[in-house]
């Protein structure tokens, strides 16, 4: 009967220290997929950033280009950009006067 027993828990903390294992297997996958996840959603960020400046450059090369020789319709869209740029410098100047 203590033969037994002993069996049992020897198999029992055999199931124990396989379990174990495989947790703090896991647990390391988790934590690596959680820090490529921080990296990927920094990369995501810094992509949307250089994107959203592409598409800044790629509006003033439009207007330049239509300020050279576009239609009229593309001339009043340059100068009402050219308008709107104006009035944010002027807001910055403002707030750094104050």
């Amino acid at each position: 009967m203590a033969r037994d027993f002993k069996s049992r828990i020897d198999a029992v903390s055999a199931k124990l220290l396989v379990l174990t294992e495989r947790y703090e297997s896991m647990e390391q996958a988790y934590e690596a997929a959680r820090q490529e996840i921080i990296m990927l959603k920094a990369s995501l960020l810094a992509k949307d950033k250089e994107i959203d400046q592409l598409r800044t450059r790629a509006e003033y090369l439009t207007v330049a280009s239509n300020l050279r020789g576009g239609s009229r319709s593309d001339l009043e869209l340059a100068k009402a950009l050219i308008a709107d740029l104006l009035r944010d410098v002027d807001r910055c100047i403002d707030d750094l006067i104050e």
